[in-house]
């Protein structure tokens, strides 16, 4: 077992983990059945992982690869009501985590997140007192217990130290690095080939270069979760001071978001390096301070030879302008003030998840892009309130004690949080899962290094 304990803390595993998941993500069309044999592999050695080891940290790697390597194109509530791949993660996790609680019988402590994921539970299924209720709904409601017994298992299962967390991590970011990247590429390579350069890439930027379904999320649902792992960059830069080649990965980072041409990602990347730098010229020495200069010389000369770049970006971005809102944002005042009907119709516990599925998108959960009016219109006031308390929870424990490894995370919890406010964050399954992952190792390795 300590052999095995061995590789899976070593960056062979990490590398290998994540390049197969690259190529399960890459794997469409008649190649899909590979995608289906990488997360059935993974899912099979994280089952095994959570039977015969009483230190569950090694699964991360593998949640991390299923949850980011699923490219279903377009999933919707069809694919939630049909068996399939989807049903045998819960079936195979939940069925390991009661082998595992049986064979080693971890003892039960109330994590930072407890009590906010038992009230975002009950406030996923408030509704059912007065909604019609379908199988649909059921499986969409009962997903908040889900994350409550997975988090609650993991807090108390994981022991990390600093070093292999921050690499899962970094790794991670490269991944979702690579498939931003990759979908760019496809764009960019494959589309309008005849057309002038200039016309070419515009195209592929207000089209999202024409890849904008990743299967298990959308370009600006990517673009926050490279922003919540982006952390683990500059704990590298931090780290390291004296080597300059760190500094390639967050500047790479920033330049793939910005030739994605997310408006998100944009806001989300502005925030991460407003974060970042101060904290980087407070904590870094000379060499650390010598190398950024030298990071920023480069990105504005790269800038000025890319001014085509530049200046279709910031047409992207201030797409409509600011005399029509709605338009300008994509939409989304519409969205709230239909969130805002539903909650007068239904304040105490919202209008449920099958809220207004018949506008927009009749195969897809209306998605009201704000954690704030989207809590409103499917869980009312009291699921407001509840998120209210995982904000007041998550921060006031990010905030105290604060060192290195809890600074770089928090960085990526608030400017993911922040984006939310014009996206959901919270209600997206993977970002959940993610967040929870990264709570339950953090508070394992503060609790191991006290």
């Amino acid at each position: 077992m300590k052999k095995i304990e061995a590789f899976l803390k070593s960056n062979v595993f990490l590398i290998l983990v994540n390049g197969l998941t690259f190529f399960g993500f890459i794997s469409r069309g008649e190649n899909q059945i590979y995608n289906t044999y990488v997360l059935l592999t993974f899912l099979i050695l994280l089952s095994l992982i959570l039977i015969f080891f009483k230190n569950t940290i090694y699964t991360v790697p593998f949640m991390m690869g299923i949850m980011y390597g699923f490219n279903m194109q377009n999933p919707n509530l069809n694919t939630i009501s049909e068996l399939g791949f989807v049903y045998l993660i819960p079936v195979f996790v939940v069925a390991s985590i009661v082998i595992h609680w049986i064979r080693f019988k971890p003892k039960f402590t109330k994590g930072v997140l407890t009590k906010p994921y038992l009230w975002i539970a009950l406030a996923y299924i408030g509704s059912i007192f007065y909604v019609n209720i379908t199988v649909t709904y059921l499986q969409l409601s009962l997903v908040g217990f889900l994350y409550l017994m997975v988090y609650q298992f993991f807090r108390q299962t994981m022991k990390t130290d600093e070093s292999y967390m921050m690499r899962i991590l970094f790794f991670a970011s490269l991944l979702l690095l690579a498939e931003l990247s990759y979908n760019i590429g496809l764009g960019f390579f494959l589309e309008n080939l005849e057309k002038p350069m200039r016309e070419r890439i515009s195209l592929g930027m207000r089209a999202s270069w024409f890849n904008a379904d990743f299967g298990w999320a959308n370009i600006n649902d990517v673009v926050i979760h490279i922003t919540l792992l982006m952390g683990a960059q500059f704990y590298l830069i931090l780290k390291y001071p004296k080597n300059i080649l760190l500094w390639i990965f967050p500047l790479l980072t920033g330049f793939v978001v910005f030739v994605s041409a997310s408006r998100g990602g944009y806001l989300s990347m502005a925030l991460s390096f407003l974060f970042y730098i101060p904290y980087v010229i407070k904590k870094t020495n000379k060499w650390g301070i010598l190398n950024m200069i030298y990071a920023f010389i480069i990105v504005g000369l790269t800038l000025y030879e890319l001014r085509l770049l530049v200046e279709i970006a910031y047409e992207i971005a201030i797409q409509g302008g600011w005399d029509d809102l709605d338009s300008f944002s994509s939409s989304r005042i519409t969205l709230y003030k239909h969130a805002l009907d539903i909650y007068k119709e239904f304040p105490v516990f919202g209008g449920g998840w099958e809220s207004m599925t018949d506008i927009g998108n009749p195969d897809r959960i209306q998605v009201f892009h704000s954690t704030i009016f989207h809590s409103l219109a499917v869980m009312g006031t009291f699921g407001l309130l509840g998120l209210f308390y995982y904000f007041y929870q998550t921060f006031k424990y990010l905030f105290t004690k604060r060192n290195l490894v809890k600074s770089v995370i928090l960085i990526g919890i608030l400017v993911s949080q922040i984006h939310g406010l014009i996206d959901n964050t919270m209600y997206m399954i993977v970002y959940t899962f993610a967040t929870l992952i990264l709570f339950s190792m953090l508070e394992n390795l503060e609790q191991n290094t006290i």
